[in-house]
């Protein structure tokens, strides 16, 4: 982790090993959506964790309902029924996935840490100086706005995203 100073508070980032990016407050690598999660997307990228958890939820509670159910039982055929609990099997291995992965990282959240740092064990032999406590650790994450890209130099287009040019080129 590299470190930099600006107006007095120190600010983290790393360079990304799979993007060469320099990231502030680098979190990690997401293969799902190809890119890295870092200080300006980590909100979003736990958004989808908790909106995959929610489709995940509502897929197997609506297909363990359907495969169960006794008043569909008369309406749908055996291999219908077999494949709604299939599909409830299938989905309640997703939530599981997505639902632990959306659990781990309100729990960095609320420590303000990140996937980096936990993993490496950063904060295990010392005290965490980014931890403010766990309600205005998990405001400033939710509720204060995300600040402009450095990229940019209007800011106007800053949802704009950047196209992607071959490793070696300017």
């Amino acid at each position: 982790n590299r470190i930099m100073k600006k107006k007095g508070k120190k600010k983290k980032k790393q360079i990304c090993r799979e993007t060469e990016a320099c990231v502030e407050r680098f979190d990690h690598f997401c293969p799902w959506v190809g890119n890295v999660v870092g200080l300006r997307n980590h909100k979003y990228f736990v958004a989808f964790t908790i909106g995959a958890s929610v489709v995940a939820l509502e897929v197997f509670v609506s297909s363990i309902l359907v495969g169960t159910s006794a008043k569909l039982s008369e309406e749908l055929k055996a291999h219908e029924r077999a494949m709604a609990l299939i599909l409830a099997s299938y989905t309640a291995v997703i939530m599981l996935a997505v639902g632990g992965l959306m659990c781990y990282h309100a729990d960095l959240i609320a420590q303000n840490e990140s996937t980096n740092e936990r993993l490496k064990g950063v904060f295990a032999v010392r005290a965490n100086p980014y931890d403010e406590g766990v309600l205005t650790n998990c405001y400033n994450f939710w509720c204060l706005p995300t600040r402009k890209s450095y990229v940019s130099s209007d800011n106007k287009h800053d949802d704009v995203p950047l196209p992607l040019l071959p490793h070696g080129q300017p």
